[in-house]
């Protein structure tokens, strides 16, 4: 019996890493109409966020790509440096629990989406157009994101996935070519927006 459900394990798994191989790596991750993934998640969070969330500020969009990348690279570094990964179970008593940005900078803490929201954050007090910026929530993992093409974006995870700032066309590609495809985009989102991928 327990050979026979180990045979069905591997085979639901080769079928599913097959599925992933030819839905979700032609390298493209495009934003398409919203579905309904976590819903009503996001929409809580966006409408907190509105309340906290810095509109009214004058800003100036950047979009030169190498002030871009410089940028991305120091808001990553800085919330590495200031943002500690702890557990939802942990610092809420709450298996999940998605935190304001500003509830999260008094803390100092949080886990992988509230890492992304401060990232998201800091790209949009930094300048960054918010139709180039959001949080990508794959299954059961969340990061920040940025944009660069109508059909790519760069990952700014908090290590779990990746530490280094990768574009997804390639980090992706990796995963599935090393039959390791159980993670990919699901829905996009930002405090105006909601976008699904594939």
């Amino acid at each position: 019996m327990g050979k026979i459900i180990n045979y069905n394990k591997t085979l639901l798994s080769s079928i599913k890493y097959y599925v992933y191989r030819i839905f979700y790596t032609d390298g493209k991750f495009k934003r398409l109409p919203f579905h309904n993934y976590n819903a009503s998640k996001i929409y809580d969070w966006q409408k907190r966020e509105q309340r906290v969330f810095y509109d009214g500020q004058s800003r100036v969009d950047i979009y030169d790509p190498d002030v871009v990348y410089d940028t991305i690279l120091s808001i990553h570094k800085w919330t590495f440096d200031n943002i500690k990964y702890v557990k939802d179970i942990v610092n809420y008593e709450k298996k999940e629990h998605w935190a304001t940005t500003d509830m999260i900078l008094k803390s100092g803490i949080g886990d992988c989406e509230d890492q992304a929201f401060i990232r998201y954050r800091k790209m949009w007090e930094a300048g960054f157009p918010r139709d180039k910026i959001g949080i990508v929530c794959t299954n059961g993992h969340a990061f920040a994101c940025y944009h660069f093409s109508e059909d790519d974006f760069y990952i700014l995870d908090n290590g779990l996935l990746t530490s280094k700032i990768e574009k997804a066309s390639e980090f992706f590609k990796r995963l599935y070519d090393a039959e390791d495809g159980e993670i990919w985009p699901i829905v996009g989102f930002n405090q105006t927006d909601k976008w699904s991928y594939k």
